[in-house]
């Protein structure tokens, strides 16, 4: 069986004292040489949510799949197995996951993977960093963090909602009422038209900034208030 961070990682528990806690540890498996993980691939995207879902249960690679198809779709878009089992064999040979054969009946010899503490360790590093906004706020980053936050604990996640609504705040400040001309000398282009469609997607993109903000502010109202009543 590999790391149960279930078990390991109470969700009351602040992750200052997570890190320190007794854990059972994966046997050592040392590293061919050229297999130590570069500072490159910690910021691959693919590692942290396959990692973050791992930290909540074991899953086959089918199971993996499944999660991208489902509820990972709006957190990465068009992953396919072959970039799942590649990514899992090399976070295996970094002891960021095992896996073991599933018993019984298994025709097709699935694997089931599990986080290791050292790929938990490497979770709860990336989650509980400082988040720094992306200029669109529709990119994934937030989202991602928004659905491990459980692994969080709430001041953690109300400080990333006021960085979320703070940075975005701004944006509308600086940039709602910018100059949106885009002249162009280019004859073929029709301006009346390009006009219309330019001044369309300024007032969709719009309404929809200002709807995310208004929910990342009901967000933190409702954490605000589970907070209070834990305390009470």
């Amino acid at each position: 069986m590999g790391f149960d961070a279930a078990r390991a990682t109470p969700k009351r528990t602040p992750v200052n004292q997570r890190h320190t806690m007794t854990i059972a540890k994966e046997p050592h498996r040392r590293r061919q040489p050229g297999n130590e993980p570069s500072k490159d691939r910690l910021m691959l995207k693919l590692d942290y949510l396959l990692l973050g879902v791992l930290a909540l249960k074991p899953q086959t690679g089918y199971g993996l799949k499944k999660y991208f198809d489902t509820f990972g779709r709006f957190q990465r878009s068009n992953t396919q197995m072959s970039q799942i089992y590649r990514t899992l064999s090399r976070m295996e040979s970094d002891n960021w996951v095992s896996s073991r054969l599933l018993d019984g009946d298994n025709p097709r010899k699935a694997r089931e993977y599990s986080i290791t503490e050292s790929g938990f360790t490497v979770f709860m590093d990336w989650l509980a960093s400082p988040y720094e906004p992306p200029s669109r706020f529709q990119d994934p980053d937030f989202e991602v963090r928004i659905a491990f936050g459980g692994f969080l604990s709430i001041d953690q996640m109300i400080s990333l909602l006021d960085t979320e609504i703070t940075v975005r705040e701004s944006q509308v400040r600086k940039y709602r009422n910018r100059d949106r001309s885009l002249p162009t000398d280019n004859t073929d282009c029709d301006q009346e038209l390009k006009t219309i469609l330019a001044e369309w997607s300024h007032q969709t993109n719009s309404e929809e900034m200002d709807h995310h903000i208004r929910q990342v502010k009901a967000l933190k109202a409702e954490l605000i208030a589970l907070q209070k009543r834990r305390e009470e």
